[in-house]
């Protein structure tokens, strides 16, 4: 596939490029070496796999990012997301025939589990399970309707037995019994009398099951909100099809530092699939941090901790800003790519001016903005009206005339109709700028381009098959190794011992 490329920007190839650039690379040079191979690995397997395909791939980050004030983190500041829109950007994508690479925070939403965490009642998908809401996954008898329930079925299995309109013939109490069953009833209130002769209730069977429903029982059971949810069950169906056709990728991260090192591993491996790569980026990605050379080693004490100051044991943190990557995704380790990145502001005017800045600083083809009150409902596209003409540089319309579309969620729909409002968005512009590229970027050049990729990548597969195969008969010799090592010092000792035997 023919990979369009902007014209380069001077600012993507200026100093503090090259700086951001050599602090992200020491972010991946930081990782174990044996994390590093491993994630490479699987990103390698992951793309070559469906790029054989021709399958389109988003990288979808979601999420926020901590940045650690010590070496030994104890404390951290947060960039606070539920990673909600994210998580389902993931679900979308894949509906749509994506496979998807997921840059998921830890304890954020996951795409699919939010569905559970909504039908529980969390206010967050994030937030953990609380003893209230766990009354709403299990039937534990602790909601007034799940015990009016359970006793409504336990007094109509309990009729079964001596009611011959609730059941069958077989079950039916027979006539003859009345009697005797007549005489132990009142034996059974004599024996109910308690003190000065007051008859207390005896509670029946179904009674005490709807009390306490788990009691004689080693099994739990889903309460049935949860078991006969339609749309949980669909929501694993498509999980479950996403996975058996390997086209979810989760890599998790939790701080900056590693957030931006995996998105740099991830730009990376992506680069030879061009046009058919979409970079989702809806993380909420710190803007300052400590450098790791300027924290402290272990946890900052209240009594004197660092650039404190000495009236009133203020401390003051001196932050540096992070690394700029949306420009390095754009000029190096994604160039072909498709890029949609987000803002959020407070106030509408301020929100267009920094979305036309992320297009002209970085070359973003389209953003998406949000007003911080309005953030759930309500959501500004920039985008060219003609994205075609803008690829191949042929548009007059500068980015100050570009439309910025407003999408509102419509009043009656479900919380997650928005969602796939944008969606459909971004997907139709992606497909229209893979259609762009067929014809050639900018150097007209689209086929050599096309088939150098198709050659990169076919390179990759050899490589990673034959990296396979002698990891493969390294693991059989050793194995035979081991086992050689074992017979020899086996044969050693029993030779040592007949030896004795006959001295």
């Amino acid at each position: 596939m023919a990979a369009p490329t902007n014209q380069t920007d001077p600012k993507l190839s200026s100093p503090l490029a090259v700086s951001d650039a050599t602090i992200v690379q020491s972010f991946v040079d930081s990782m174990t070496s044996q994390e590093k191979r491993s994630l490479q690995w699987e990103l390698q397997s992951f793309v070559i796999r469906h790029a054989s395909h021709h399958r389109p791939v988003a990288l979808v980050s979601s999420g926020g990012t901590a940045a650690d004030l010590e070496v030994h983190s104890v404390r951290c500041l947060e960039n606070f997301s539920t990673g909600t829109r994210g998580a389902i950007a993931v679900e979308e994508f894949l509906r749509r025939g994506y496979a998807v690479v997921h840059l998921w925070r830890t304890g954020s939403a996951s795409p699919y589990g939010r569905l559970v965490s909504q039908g529980i009642g969390l206010q967050a998908p994030n937030h953990g399970i609380t003893m209230a809401s766990l009354g709403k996954l299990f039937n534990t008898g602790d909601l007034e309707e799940d015990q009016e329930d359970q006793l409504v079925q336990s007094v109509l299995n309990d009729a079964h037995k001596n009611d011959p309109w609730l059941s069958d013939a077989k079950f039916a109490t027979p006539r003859n019994n009345t009697t005797s069953t007549s005489n132990n009833n009142n034996n059974n209130n004599n024996n109910n009398k308690v003190g000065g002769g007051v008859v207390t209730p005896k509670q029946s069977n179904a009674q005490k099951r709807a009390k306490d429903p788990l009691s004689g029982s080693n099994s739990l059971h889903l309460y049935r909100r949860i078991a006969n949810s339609e749309t949980i069950r669909t929501a694993l169906q498509e999980r479950q099809a996403a996975l058996e056709d390997g086209r979810i990728l989760t890599i998790p991260f939790r701080s900056v530092e590693e957030y931006l090192a995996k998105l740099q591993l991830s730009s990376q491996a992506l680069r030879d699939n061009q046009a058919l790569a979409i970079f989702f980026l809806a993380a909420a990605v710190s803007d300052f941090y400590i450098p790791p050379s300027l924290r402290s080693t272990h946890k900052i004490q209240s009594g004197g901790g660092m650039h404190k100051t000495k009236d009133y044991g203020i401390m003051t943190l001196r932050l540096s800003p992070v690394p700029k990557v949306m420009g390095l995704i754009r000029s190096t380790w994604a160039p072909d790519a498709f890029v949609c990145s987000f803002k959020l502001e407070t106030d509408r005017d301020i929100l267009r001016k920094k979305a036309e800045s992320a297009v002209e600083k970085y070359g973003c083809h389209m953003v998406i903005g949000n007003l911080l009150e309005t953030r759930h409902s309500q959501v500004w596209i920039l985008c060219p009206s003609d994205l075609q003409s803008h690829i191949h540089a042929t548009a007059t319309e500068t980015v100050q005339q570009w439309p910025m579309q407003e999408i509102s969620k419509p009043k009656s729909s479900e919380n997650d109709a928005l969602e796939a409002m944008i969606m459909d968005h971004v997907v139709q512009a992606h497909f229209e700028y893979i259609s762009a590229s067929s014809g050639g970027s900018f150097d007209k050049s689209g086929t050599a381009a096309a088939l150098k990729a198709h050659q990169e990548l076919d390179r990759k597969r050899k490589e990673m098959e034959r990296e396979a195969f002698w990891k493969k008969m390294k693991d059989h010799a050793l194995e035979w190794a081991g086992v050689a090592l074992g017979a020899a010092l086996s044969y050693m000792v029993s030779a040592a011992l007949r030896r004795r035997m006959n001295t």
